[in-house]
């Protein structure tokens, strides 16, 4: 009988339960450990190809590391040999591989590149992670299940073709029926599902059970989005908007919010996708209300990590709305920049929930646990005009 001490990924497996149980009819049966085989018991050609690069590179990094070692140094010599009789091109190969340097250029001068707000936060955060996500694209494997952050994605995409179904419908935001509200939803999850998902998820209970949680997790969503709306006057204008379509507008230029000169003479230009722009004229100012729907339930806005220069999205988003929206010849200020958190919210115990709670109780209480993290303006008027509970 044997057994793994580790799954494919990496990580740790424990013994099936069976294991315990024959132990138990036999106690003095004893579990044998299959220890890894050192360097010297190594025989297949791969994997001494592999300990040829890896001792090459270590005695590049710390000389005489890999020589003053009998085993590293017989087995290194030998492999040169070999190679060196058997294959000339795959030790060139080793060689340029275990000996590359590489030496840092500057941009050049003619270089004008178009990045993500969120690659910069990225590679701010951690360069490495940069490299590995969009320098070498190296990327999990697929798997054929729903993952977070495709389900974030489909979370944003059924807002999205919501939104396009109320403005057909001559509707809006806050003024729908929960009836059509309902059909409206289950219209744009299906239309989803259908274009994107559904050869490769949902074939079987578990996932059509997931898919249940989905759609209620979603009418819960909408439900409160658009109590949002009515609790306020602000109105959704654009959904899913990139900004750059802000380029055919006035002087169709480049919005001077997202360049950036480099000190080598060269311009950065940043690009961008707005979840939600909302939009409200007082006195003949449109004030902007930047909505960025995440996933995930930890990220917040940090005034620190704003400070720090590493979460700068929405402001950079704000700045370029404000400027795009002004080419229509109106003036505009920031009211309000937020994450709304597309997550499933039940109420617990911690609610302390009153046994006589109403029905319009316990919607309250599910709206404060929906609180959003935001940045607002401080005047009182705009507060009111963003949520106004009475």
């Amino acid at each position: 009988i044997s057994f793994c001490r580790q799954y494919s990924d990496g990580k740790s497996a424990h013994p099936a339960f069976l294991v315990d149980e024959i132990k138990s009819l036999f106690p003095d049966l004893c579990v044998l450990t299959e220890e890894i085989p050192d360097a010297g018991d190594i025989l297949t050609k791969e994997s001494l190809l592999r300990l040829t690069g890896e001792y090459l590179r270590e005695e590049r990094a710390v000389p005489g590391s890999v020589l003053s070692d009998e085993k590293k140094k017989e087995i290194l010599r030998e492999m040169l040999i070999y190679l060196q009789e058997n294959d000339k091109d795959l030790l060139q190969d080793i060689l340029s591989g275990a000996f590359y340097y590489h030496d840092a250029e500057m941009l050049s001068n003619e270089l004008k590149e178009d990045l993500a707000v969120s690659k910069l936060e990225l590679f701010a955060k951690c360069p490495y992670a940069y490299f590995l996500q969009y320098g070498l694209k190296l990327h999990e494997r697929e798997e054929y299940t729903l993952n977070d952050m495709e389900e974030g994605s489909l979370y944003h995409d059924v807002l999205n073709i919501y939104s396009q179904l109320l403005i057909q419908s001559g509707t809006q935001w806050g003024k729908v029926s929960m009836e059509d509200s309902k059909s409206y939803l289950d219209q744009a999850l299906q239309a989803v599902i259908d274009e994107q998902y559904v050869r490769r998820v949902f074939h079987d209970a578990r996932s059509n059970h997931h898919l249940e949680r989905i759609r209620e997790s979603m009418n819960e969503t909408v439900e409160i989005l658009n109590d949002h709306a009515r609790r306020g006057t602000f109105l959704p204008k654009r959904f899913e908007y990139d900004l750059t379509e802000y380029e055919n507008l006035g002087d169709h230029t480049h919005l001077s919010a997202l360049e950036f000169p480099l000190k080598n003479g060269s311009t950065l230009y940043l690009k961008g996708r707005v979840d939600r722009i909302d939009t409200m004229d007082k006195e003949g100012t449109l004030y902007i209300r930047i909505v960025d729907y995440k996933s995930g339930s930890s990220e917040i806005l940090d005034p620190n990590k704003t400070a720090a220069g590493v979460e700068l999205q929405l402001l950079l988003y704000m700045n370029a709305v404000l400027e795009g929206e002004a080419r229509l010849g109106q003036a505009t200020a920031p009211a309000e920049i937020l994450y709304y958190h597309l997550r499933e919210t039940m109420l617990g115990e911690r609610d302390k929930v009153p046994k006589d709670a109403s029905e319009q109780d316990l919607k309250n209480l599910l709206l404060k646990k929906y609180a959003s993290d935001a940045l607002v303006n401080s005047d009182e008027e705009i507060k009111l005009a963003l949520d106004n509970p009475e």
